[in-house]
């Protein structure tokens, strides 16, 4: 339903894409030099140092090929995004055990959304909704992208916290 007017060809390279993510949302905590050199060895043509991450590497290249060349370098330039927030995020949270939060908060009040802005993949997300292969009046859309982004994060952040805790949602309502 999501991507309606998509085709099937679409429909699995958003659903590689998605998957991709998740396995560097995860990889990152156990092994995060092969992600950490991710868009260099991209950029460069190389093997990456993780056979999925080559694999990702394809699909980026193959989304690339489908949607239109501004969507498509918001859609990777994204992705490089997320990879590189969430090769920090596991540090970041080391930081926050040793220093007060208090410290590091006020000096920072903005970075918790910053940091939300390169993690959502709220971006992609909003593309992929429009079918490559169907007619976009991309200027109408790229004024919408900063609400659909905004809202495809705070759902998915919804359903993160109720999915990760939902102990904690249970008394809602």
């Amino acid at each position: 339903l999501a991507f309606h007017g998509c085709t099937f060809e679409e429909k699995k390279l958003i659903a590689l894409f998605n998957w991709y993510i998740i396995y560097i949302d995860d990889a990152v905590l156990t092994d995060p030099l092969p992600c950490t050199l991710f868009q260099s060895r991209f950029i460069q043509g190389l093997p990456q140092r993780d056979p999925v991450l080559d694999a990702f590497a394809d699909v980026l290249r193959a989304l690339s090929a489908i949607y239109p060349p501004l969507q498509s370098n918001l859609i990777i330039s994204s992705a490089f995004e997320f990879v590189t927030a969430s090769c920090v995020e596991p540090q970041l949270a080391l930081l926050d055990d040793t220093v007060p939060s208090k410290t590091a908060d006020t000096a920072a009040t903005r970075f918790p959304l910053f940091l939300r802005e390169r993690t959502g993949l709220g971006l992609p997300g909003a593309l992929m909704l429009f079918s490559p292969s169907q007619p976009t009046d991309f200027i109408a859309c790229f004024k919408a992208l900063g609400d659909m982004t905004f809202w495809i994060a705070a759902v998915n952040d919804l359903l993160s916290y109720v999915n990760a805790d939902p102990l904690a949602c249970s008394d809602v309502g």
